[in-house]
C-alpha cells in the first residue's frame, strides 16, 4: 500500500536527542548533492537552437540553473508528455538509474494529463480525484481511467524518496487566453489534487498555477494583452502569431526565477545556493 502511517517510537532517555530537520520536508540527514532533476512537459523541456531562434520557444527547465550557484540541472522533461505517458520514455529510465541521495526532483505534469480522450490522445490522460480503493496496481480503475495522484506518488514521489532524494511538486503554469488574460481553469482540478497530495505525503508544493495566474493578472492590468504576450513564444517563424501555451525566453526566465524563489519560501536546502 502506498498510504502508510508512520509510528514514532517513544524517546529513550539514554540516547541523545535527534536533531530536528531544518524544515518539515527534508529529513534530518538530507544533504543537498548539488544536483536537480526535472521532469515535465513542453513548458519545461529543452529546445534546440533552431526552435529557440525561429519560434523564441524555451522551457523553464532550461533556465533554472542560472538562479543558483554550484548547481547542476538535468532537464529530462519532454514535449507532449503527461505523468502517465512519460513513464514509457527513455528519459524516465534515465531518471530511475541516475537519481540518488541528496538530489532534488522537480515534477511538473498537468497540461497533457488533461487530455483524457483516449481516441485522440491514447495513453496520455489521467484523472484527478479518483477513489484509490478502486485502483489496480497500475493506478487504473474499472473504467480504464488512470489516477493522476497515484501515478505521481507511485512513480515519481516514491522513486525520489526511495533513492534518498527530495521530490518537489510544481503545479502547471497557466496558459494565456486569446484575450491576453490567464487561462488557468483547465488546470484547477490538477492543481488542487497536487496540493492535496503534497499535504498528504509531506512533499513540498510550488503552486505555479496560482503564482502565474497572479503574475498574468498583474501584467494584464498594467499593460494589457501585449504585456502577457511577452511571456510567450510564437507559433510561426515569421513571429506573427502568439503561442498561448509555450514560453518565450523572457517567460521561461521569469518562471524559473519564481520557482527558484519559492525554494526559499519552503525553506529547502537548495535555497542556500540562490544567487
Amino acid at each position: 500500500m502506498l498510504k502508510q502511517k508512520l509510528m514514532t517510537p517513544p524517546a529513550d532517555p539514554e540516547q541523545p536527542e535527534v536533531q530536528e530537520p531544518t524544515n518539515r520536508y527534508e529529513s534530518a540527514d538530507f544533504k543537498f548533492s548539488g544536483r536537480i532533476f526535472v521532469v515535465g512537459d513542453s513548458t519545461v523541456c529543452e529546445y534546440d537552437s533552431n526552435t529557440q531562434t525561429s519560434l523564441n520557444r524555451y522551457g523553464w527547465g532550461m533556465k533554472l540553473a542560472q538562479n543558483f550557484s554550484s548547481v547542476t540541472v538535468t532537464n529530462l522533461a519532454l514535449s507532449g508528455r503527461s505523468s502517465r505517458s512519460f513513464l514509457k520514455e527513455k528519459n524516465y529510465q534515465t531518471l530511475k538509474s541516475s537519481i540518488g541521495k541528496g538530489d532534488y526532483l522537480f515534477i511538473q505534469f498537468g497540461h497533457n494529463d488533461e487530455k483524457t480522450d483516449e481516441t485522440k490522445n491514447p495513453g496520455v490522460g489521467t484523472y484527478p480525484n479518483l477513489d484509490w480503493n478502486t485502483l489496480d496496481s497500475s493506478g487504473k480503475d474499472a473504467q480504464g481511467r488512470y489516477s493522476y495522484e497515484y501515478i505521481l506518488t507511485a512513480y515519481y514521489i516514491n522513486l525520489a524518496k526511495n533513492a534518498g532524494a527530495q521530490p518537489v511538486l510544481v503545479t502547471p503554469v497557466t496558459r494565456r487566453g486569446s484575450n491576453g488574460t490567464a487561462n488557468y481553469k483547465g488546470h484547477v482540478d490538477y492543481q488542487n489534487s497536487m496540493k492535496a497530495l503534497g499535504q498528504n505525503y509531506n512533499v513540498p508544493v510550488i503552486d505555479m498555477t496560482a503564482l502565474t495566474t497572479q503574475l498574468y493578472t498583474s501584467l494584464y492590468n498594467a499593460g494589457g494583452a501585449n504585456e502577457t504576450a511577452k511571456m510567450h513564444c510564437y507559433t510561426d517563424s515569421s513571429h506573427s502569431t502568439i503561442d498561448n501555451t509555450h514560453l518565450s525566453n523572457a517567460g521561461a526566465q521569469k518562471i524559473a526565477q519564481m520557482i527558484a524563489e519559492q525554494t526559499k519560501v519552503l525553506g529547502l536546502q537548495l535555497s542556500d545556493r540562490l544567487k
